[in-house]
């Protein structure tokens, strides 16, 4: 269900006009107390801790954007431009 509740609010999350307080709030009134309320009664294992890590990530990337370090796996540097052989 936050999942879900995710997906409905994602152009929110991605949208410029709102501030990342905003977000942050939206995120922290919506979505996380429908994922604690949907946790109550799981038996927290090592591996649902890390799936709840992971959905809370994919959250945080939305409200943060992609960051400026992260750059696409394809892309050609220079230096790799020189080791590439011309033939």
């Amino acid at each position: 269900m936050a999942n879900k509740g995710f997906y409905g609010l994602k152009r929110q999350f991605r949208s410029q006009f709102l501030s990342i307080k905003n977000k942050i709030k939206i995120y922290k009134t919506l979505i996380r107390p429908v994922l604690a309320y949907g946790s109550e009664t799981w038996i927290l294992t090592k591996s649902d801790e890390a799936i709840l890590g992971v959905f809370e990530r994919k959250i945080l990337r939305a409200i943060f954007g992609p960051s400026a370090l992260q750059q696409p796996a394809n892309q050609t540097h220079n230096p790799q431009l020189h080791t590439i052989p011309t033939t």
